[in-house]
C-alpha cells in the first residue's frame, strides 16, 4: 500500500510539473519536454547498451544528443520563426544525415562485442523517442501561442 500512494504522490507532482510547462509559456513548455526526452533516451540507452567501459558511457551520450537533435531543431524551426523554413529542413537535413552515419563510424573503431546491436539500439533510440518528441513540436506550436491554450 505503501508504493502505490508514493507513485500517487509522484503522479501528482509529476502532473504539476507538466501543466506548469504547458501553461507558463513555449519556452518552459520546450525545456520541459527537451528534459523529459532527455531522460527518456538516457533511460532506454541505459537500460538496452552495455555500459562498462568509458567507451560505452560515450556511446549512450552520444545517443542522447543524436536523439534530441530532431527535437532542438523542429523546436528552433517554430519558436524562432524562421523566415524561410524551407532552406532550414533542407540544411538540417544535409548537415544531420552525417551525425547519423558517425554512430557505424563509432562503432567501426570501438571494437564492441555487438556493434550491430548498438548500432540498432541507438537508431532505434533516435526513431523510437527523438522523432516522436520532435513531431510533439508540431502539435502544441501554432504561431506565436501554443495551440492548447484556448
Amino acid at each position: 500500500m505503501q508504493g502505490l500512494w508514493r507513485r500517487l504522490v509522484t503522479a501528482v507532482i509529476f502532473v504539476i510539473i507538466m501543466a506548469a510547462g504547458h501553461f507558463t509559456g513555449p519556452y518552459t513548455f520546450a525545456a520541459l519536454f527537451l528534459i523529459i526526452a532527455a531522460g527518456c533516451l538516457w533511460e532506454f540507452l541505459g537500460l538496452t547498451l552495455d555500459l562498462h567501459t568509458r567507451r560505452d558511457k560515450i556511446r549512450k551520450f552520444f545517443g542522447v544528443a543524436l536523439g534530441l537533435l530532431p527535437f532542438f531543431l523542429v523546436t528552433v524551426l517554430k519558436l524562432l520563426k524562421i523566415s524561410d523554413p524551407e532552406n532550414f529542413i533542407t540544411i538540417s537535413a544535409i548537415l544531420f544525415s552525417p551525425l547519423v552515419f558517425t554512430i557505424f563510424i563509432y562503432e567501426l573503431y570501438s571494437h564492441s562485442k555487438e556493434p550491430f546491436a548498438n548500432i540498432a539500439f541507438m537508431v532505434l533510440g533516435l526513431f523510437y523517442i527523438g522523432v516522436p518528441f520532435a513531431l510533439v513540436d508540431f502539435i502544441a506550436f501554432d504561431g506565436d501561442e501554443l495551440l492548447l491554450d484556448g
